[in-house]
This record gives structure tokens, C-alpha cells and sequence, in this order.
């Protein structure tokens, strides 16, 4: 058979050959874009891949069967769904991604993960610590666009300062492995400035705010409440650091400069001074000793009997010899029992009782 040329080619019907009727973009390309002259037209190429080669911006990567993707029209003309043709719709930032960004061996060497680590790995800033399932927080419109919610699906609602806290700063170790405290002391351990000395409960006094922030503390139900003038004294002056519990609760642990008896009467200041202040007496020595004063002992002061701190081991004695040994004018001669002779107002009052 001799070759068509001319306008013999309006002639040939295309439909009785093996390859049926041309269609779209075929049935209006040349006859020598297929049928090279000098080769019979059996073997014209049968591949989308034999004539469009060069055209494959694929470079041959996604294999030869054009037309599972590309129509006949044009290769503009894309009927591929990648939501109803595989498993895994583009929403998205993986809407606009070229085919090659994810299948970067051909469509066909085999499955991709559908799992956000298959292809996301070295994007996790995370380094495996969150787990595979970075949808929980990230949506697919970007990294940044985060989804997760803390307060609903952990048992640590984030509140005040908390909420600014990146999420590694507490998460540290891998999740679902990791077992977080929630108490205060658990994550601020290092931050305690009181050095453990009032518990992990740091709630009891702060806020989630802020460490210095809508403080509150009750000193009333501690083992000193405070009474009187102490109600009025800044922190400071007794706390001279954060380590409250160092500062001791006896009267001489803070007054000790301010005892004008300079021990001679013990530490108890609250014996006979009032929190109200140190002219406040309320010390009885009547009542609250084994020795009332009458007569000439009455209008002592407490220096003249009691010189020596009470822990220095000499008792003070209720005898008369006990303070008037130097005063006896007898010499001891008449025993210790000076009542037997004198009275307490004067020596010179003498009244002897046989």
C-alpha cells in the first residue's frame, strides 16, 4: 500500500486501525507527529510515554501510564483525586504540593506512610519526644496552627503564667512515658527559695500568676501567731531570709540585744512582758512563784535577788541566809532562820519567837 500524503489523509478513517478513533488532543495532531516516515504505521509508538517523553515533567519518574492522571484533551487536564484515589486526602498545606515533594521515588515504587513522621521527621522540632501523632496539636494549615487543648485533655488545667510556657519546658521526656507531678514542687523544685522548708503546696500562698504576685499567706494558723506589736512589723525584720522555718519562736531568738536583764531572768520574756509592748507587764510574783514579796522585799528590783542567768546552775533560795548570808551580823551564830528573830520590813525590827 502506497503512503497517504496530501489531501489523500482526509480520506483514511483512523477508527478501522488498532488504536480506534482519535480523540481530544490526538485527533488534532499531524500524522508525522506519530507515524515517523520511513517506518510502517504498525509500529507507531502505543505509550503515552513513546511520543510525550520529552514533555513528561516527571522525567519518567511516575511510570507509563499516563492516562491515569492525564486526559486526552490536554495534559493540563488532570482527572487524578488524590482524596478519592488513594487513602490520604490534601487538605491543606499539602493541597498545593507538586507530586514529586512527597513521592520522590515514582508514583509506583511503592506505598508512602500516611502518618505525619513518614514524611515529617526531620521537621520535628519536638526530636520524638510528642509521639508519631502530631495531629493532636498541629493542624494541616501549618505548623504553627495548633489545635490541642490542655485544659480538656490533661489533668493540669493551665492557668496565669503556665499558659505561656513552651511545651518542653515541662514535657522533657517522651510522652506517654513520662509521668509529671503536678504538684508546685514537681517542675519548681529548683525555683523554691524557701529551700522545701514549707512543702511542695506552693498554691498555699502563691499565685498561678506570678511567684511575687497576689501573695497570700496567714501567719495566724503557724505554730507563732502574730499578737499584738509584731502584728505590725515587716517580714523582713524577722525573716532576714526565705528559709522561714530558721528563725527561732522564743522571745530571745529575736530580742536578745533588746533584754535589759541580759539573761539574768531566761529567755521567756512572754513570762512577764505583753506582745502589746515592754512596759505591759503582767508577771505576779505573788501567784506565779513560791515566794511573795512583803515588807521590805516588795519594792525590789528583780536585779537585787536574781543576778545570775537561771541557767548557770545555782538556784536561787527561799531561806533568808540565801540572800542575807553577808548581812548577818551574827556571824551565823544564831542559825540560817533570821524570821525567827526579825521581821520583813526592817533588821532592826526584832521580834523573838520562842
Amino acid at each position: 500500500m502506497r503512503p497517504l500524503c496530501g489531501s489523500d489523509r482526509k480520506l483514511f478513517d483512523h477508527r478501522f486501525t488498532n488504536r480506534g478513533v482519535l480523540q481530544g488532543g490526538h485527533a488534532r495532531a499531524e500524522c508525522e507527529q506519530c507515524h515517523v516516515p520511513g517506518k510502517r504505521h504498525r509500529e507507531a509508538p502505543k505509550l503515552c510515554s513513546d511520543c510525550d517523553a520529552r514533555k513528561d515533567p516527571h522525567e519518567r519518574s511516575v511510570g507509563n501510564s499516563c492516562d491515569s492522571c492525564h486526559t486526552d484533551s490536554a495534559w493540563k487536564t488532570v482527572r487524578f483525586d488524590h482524596g478519592r484515589d488513594t487513602k490520604f486526602a490534601l487538605h491543606g498545606a499539602h493541597s498545593p504540593l507538586a507530586c514529586e515533594a512527597c513521592h520522590t521515588q515514582g508514583l509506583h515504587a511503592g506505598e508512602l506512610a500516611t502518618d505525619c513522621v513518614g514524611c515529617h521527621r526531620a521537621d520535628d522540632v519536638h526530636r520524638g519526644r510528642r509521639g508519631d501523632g502530631c495531629e493532636r496539636c498541629h493542624g494541616e494549615a501549618s505548623w504553627k496552627t495548633e489545635g490541642f487543648d490542655h485544659d480538656e485533655v490533661e489533668r493540669f488545667p493551665l492557668r496565669g503564667a503556665h499558659r505561656k510556657v513552651p511545651c518542653d519546658a515541662c514535657h522533657t521526656g517522651t510522652l506517654g512515658r513520662e509521668q509529671l507531678a503536678t504538684r508546685c514542687g514537681g517542675c519548681h523544685g529548683d525555683d523554691d527559695v524557701h529551700r522545701g522548708q514549707l512543702g511542695e503546696a506552693c498554691d498555699g500562698c502563691h499565685g498561678e500568676q506570678g511567684w511575687a504576685e497576689q501573695v497570700f499567706f496567714e501567719h495566724d494558723v503557724t505554730r507563732f501567731p502574730l499578737l499584738g506589736l509584731h502584728a505590725t512589723v515587716a517580714c523582713e525584720q524577722c525573716h532576714t531570709t526565705l528559709r522561714f522555718h530558721d528563725v527561732a519562736l522564743e522571745c530571745n531568738g529575736c530580742h536578745a540585744r533588746d533584754d535589759l536583764h541580759v539573761g539574768r531572768l531566761g529567755p521567756d520574756c512572754a513570762r512577764c512582758h505583753n506582745p502589746n509592748g515592754w512596759d505591759r507587764w503582767r508577771f505576779d510574783h505573788d501567784r506565779d512563784t513560791r515566794f511573795e514579796l512583803r515588807g521590805a522585799h516588795e519594792p525590789l528590783d528583780c536585779h537585787a535577788c536574781h543576778r545570775a542567768p537561771p541557767d548557770s546552775g545555782v538556784p536561787l533560795l527561799s531561806t533568808c541566809a540565801g540572800c542575807h548570808a553577808r548581812d548577818d551580823r551574827h556571824g551565823g551564830g544564831f542559825g540560817s532562820d533570821c524570821a525567827r528573830c526579825h521581821g520583813e520590813t526592817s533588821w532592826s525590827e526584832v521580834t523573838i519567837r520562842r
